[in-house]
């Protein structure tokens, strides 16, 4: 079995992120747990003291891209393949995360994947191992090529946060890489502060992802950015992309509690894309 580091990035971290870091820590080689908080938060011990974690904060906020920078290159340094990316409200179900691992390497030529991912959201579809070639896949629950990675200049750092993961999927297509989801895995994963509302359109209940106006403005900015770089390769990827970006802030300006904000967020976005103007913002 390959050896295989992974990476948390935390961000305001609740008490539910333990517990999530326990479903897969025993499957990994080390784990780095990367606070990109502003202000320090107490982790619970248990965790740091673990001979698995090497744990960093510097009390700043840089983004997504370059944490997974960080990680990718502390994993480099440390001889590592195969590096897994989590969010910090993700789990995997007992015994998932190795299952992953056994079908990665029973995989044909991984070396020729960038990235590997699974499902989310819904329950795994298959029971054995079931490589599919994916469009894009979300940063958590996926297993990087460091090396792949690494000549590919990493992620993103114009994007900060939203856009990186799917982003890099398309650089590495383009390279002539596959990105490659086993539909046997299952990754539970929250997007979104979800709550329940009752359809405008036809008055029945359903459950909804909002944003905050800061996100809005970073997946409007950054939808429009990536598009610019690989919609024409891929059409049908981003009509669907679109149409999923639009909605979530359609659902944001009806059923959100900021509506003046978000829309003046998805101004600022599409002004800050229009003058190339990436990076973080300042609010």
């Amino acid at each position: 079995m390959f050896r295989l580091s992974a990476v948390v990035i935390l961000y305001h971290p609740d008490a539910t992120c333990s517990d999530n870091i326990k479903s897969y820590l025993e499957h990994v080689d080390i784990l780095y747990v990367i606070d990109n908080s502003p202000q320090k938060n107490d982790f619970p011990a248990d965790i740091i003291k673990s001979p698995k974690v090497k744990y960093f904060s510097d009390l700043e906020n840089r983004g997504i891209a370059t944490r997974l920078n960080e990680a990718l290159q502390y994993s480099a340094a440390a001889g590592y393949d195969w590096l897994l990316t989590m969010d910090q409200d993700s789990s995997f179900e007992k015994d998932a995360l190795m299952n992953y691992k056994k079908c990665i390497a029973g995989f044909p030529n991984p070396n020729e994947v960038a990235m590997f991912g699974v499902e989310y959201g819904q329950k795994a579809i298959q029971e054995d191992c079931s490589p599919v070639d994916a469009a894009n896949l979300i940063t958590s629950g996926s297993i990087v090529n460091i090396k792949t990675a690494r000549e590919l200049n990493g992620f993103d750092e114009n994007l900060f946060i939203d856009e990186v993961d799917f982003e890099y999927c398309y650089k590495a297509k383009l390279k002539g890489l596959r990105i490659v989801k086993f539909e046997n895995i299952h990754l539970s994963h929250r997007i979104g502060e979800q709550s329940n509302f009752r359809s405008l359109k036809n008055l029945k209940v359903t459950k909804r992802a909002l944003h905050s106006p800061i996100r809005t403005y970073y997946m409007i900015r950054n939808h429009f950015y990536v598009q610019k770089k690989y919609g024409k390769l891929y059409p049908d990827v981003f009509q669907k992309r679109r149409k999923d970006v639009f909605t979530s802030v359609k659902n944001n300006l009806i059923y959100g509690k900021s509506k003046i904000k978000t829309l003046l967020s998805f101004i600022k976005g599409y002004r800050d894309y229009r003058r190339n103007r990436f990076g973080k913002t300042h609010e």
